[in-house]
């Protein structure tokens, strides 16, 4: 039986994104005859970083929230985002560390670290990698913990932000936390539901992680497999936690050897079916039946104003990106 075919495009994607990459657009193409083409597609896979998706009117838009930003359903007919909503058929929650997982290029897909659970104690203290401050939009909270940290014990900065290495910045961050007893895993925002890669990458890597972030984090992670800050009333008081496993070997291995997820689930895979029924929800429809957005009423006076309003703010994004990919070095 043939495929149905897709007209599919992209939009307000990295400059250096790649969707022959995704793994989105891999399963895709398993499922679908799907073509490729800016040229009016029928329907738009969208990221976060812009306003693109304005110029594909007739275009069913399917956001994959990259960030913390909520969708407005007012211009998008479907979301992937973290956040606990339910609107319909219009939207479907997975946190950001599993949109990376099945969405994009994953960086710990495949990867496994083996650790011996004897000598993993002797390991160097604790890391921190990043480059995002707070002047580009981190929250100060993340210098405070490192800087907290420090006053016990000296910290490896590896990143852009912060860099106590000579200047020089980590080439593979999986392997560089690996040689760590802890990864200091802070969020660049802190909202309900909004877990990303800076938790999975130490627990991939066999770093014990200090997180601070998601405060429901341990609705879906073990809670005993890291150190999360917002469990102490002081960030004294966590670096106090933080000196007793260091000083006790015991204790830290035990923390260790706990699974990344309660019970051993396998959450990870039910993402990724409930992310693909989602999707196949949308495309298995004509785009006419898949359009959830409307163009009449209200809602033509709303998008109209925001059009208008997004041309200085498209170009003050862009500006931003900019400043960040030159301190990435890209």
């Amino acid at each position: 039986m043939a495929k149905k075919h897709i007209r599919l495009g992209f939009a307000d994607f990295d400059p250096g994104f790649d969707y022959r990459k995704m793994y989105l657009y891999k399963w895709l193409c398993t499922q679908f005859d799907v073509e490729v083409t800016q040229n009016h597609p029928d329907f738009l896979i969208c990221c976060s970083f812009g306003v693109g998706y304005m110029a594909y009117p007739g275009s069913v838009k399917i956001l994959i929230s990259c960030e913390n930003t909520s969708a407005d359903f007012n211009f998008y007919d479907y979301a992937v985002t973290s956040d606990s909503i339910v609107f319909g058929d219009r939207h479907f929650r997975m946190p950001y560390w599993a949109i990376s997982r099945h969405c994009f290029d994953d960086k710990t897909a495949g990867r496994h670290y083996d650790v011996d659970m004897q000598s993993a104690p002797a390991r160097k203290f604790c890391n921190f990698v990043y480059s995002n401050s707070s002047h580009l939009c981190a929250i100060p909270a993340r210098d405070d913990i490192f800087h907290a940290l420090s006053k016990y014990k000296h910290v490896d900065s590896g990143g852009g932000h912060l860099n106590n290495m000579g200047g020089k910045r980590v080439a593979d961050k999986l392997d560089f936390i690996h040689d760590y007893k802890f990864t200091i895993a802070c969020e660049n925002s802190i909202k309900p539901g909004y877990s990303t890669e800076k938790l999975t990458e130490p627990l991939v890597a066999r770093s014990v992680p200090i997180y601070f972030g998601d405060p429901l984090v341990a609705q879906e992670f073990n809670p005993k497999a890291f150190v999360n800050v917002a469990d102490f009333k002081s960030l004294d008081d966590m670096v106090a936690y933080v000196k007793y496993l260091d000083e006790n070997d015991e204790a830290y291995r035990a923390m260790l050897a706990e699974p990344m997820f309660p019970g051993g689930e396998d959450v990870i895979e039910k993402y990724r079916k409930g992310f693909e029924e989602f999707l196949i929800g949308i495309f298995s429809r004509e785009p006419s039946e898949a359009r959830r957005t409307v163009d009449y009423g209200w809602t033509r006076n709303h998008c109209a104003f925001l059009k208008y309003k997004c041309a200085p703010f498209r170009e003050r994004l862009m500006k931003v990106i900019d400043v960040h990919r030159k301190r990435l070095g890209l």
